[in-house]
């Protein structure tokens, strides 16, 4: 559909024209479908090089009033997320990698501060267990063990240990070890929601606490 949609401009303005648009190793445009917690959800075409804060504050119209970006995805839930501190980071392909996240699918999603990151990535954990072939024993079993830990964190039961326990998982799924990419995106999920967000972890883990809700409640 990408593709498709940039052709009749190629086909009137050229090739040459249309290598001129986004940055010298990422050219061109991309259609980035923004959903989550914006006011104008919707597919953009950008031009590569512009910086999310554009795509998602100016274009997607930001959160809803009286809420921040907490944390997006810039490439669809496989994606690493980044959180609001990198909303300057580039679309370009090369920047994105470079700051440990991907391009991806092109499907941006925005969470504000009222949602929790640590359900959030509960959730896409149980998706990835769910879609899992069984095929390879790191994502079989990986997975699996995922999901179990987030439940038992998410229902007050959490410790030290099963922080640990989600440390040497991510590790596990991460690095090629599976047949396709679905144990990698699963080891993302939890590799950088930890990296950003360790102390909401540490809040469910810890000390049964959400700092998330506390933020809904206050309206």
């Amino acid at each position: 559909m990408e593709t498709l949609s940039a052709l009749p401009w190629i086909v009137e303005h050229g090739g040459a024209e249309y290598a001129k648009l986004g940055t010298e190793r990422s050219c061109g445009t991309r259609l980035l479908s923004v959903s989550g917690n914006v006011q104008r959800p919707g597919v953009y075409e950008v031009e590569l090089g512009v910086s999310f804060r554009h795509v998602i504050m100016e274009l997607a119209g930001g959160p809803p009033p009286g809420r921040r970006v907490k944390v997006f995805w810039p490439g669809g839930s496989s994606s690493p997320v980044l959180p609001e501190s990198m909303l300057d980071t580039s679309t370009d392909l090369d920047e994105l990698a470079k700051v440990g996240s991907m391009a991806g699918s092109g499907g941006v999603i925005v969470m504000d501060d009222s949602y929790c990151v640590v359900r959030a990535a509960h959730r896409l954990l149980r998706f990835y267990a769910h879609e899992s072939c069984g095929k390879c024993t790191p994502c079989r079993v990986g997975g699996n063990w995922a999901v179990r830990t987030f439940e038992r964190i998410l229902a007050g039961h959490g410790s030290a240990v099963d922080l640990q326990i989600l440390d040497r998982i991510q590790e596990s799924l991460q690095g090629g070890r599976c047949l396709c990419g679905l144990g990698d995106s699963a080891g993302w999920v939890i590799m950088s929601t930890m990296r950003y967000f360790r102390d909401e972890y540490e809040e469910h883990a810890l000390r049964n606490e959400c700092s998330a809700e506390k933020v809904a409640a206050s309206g």
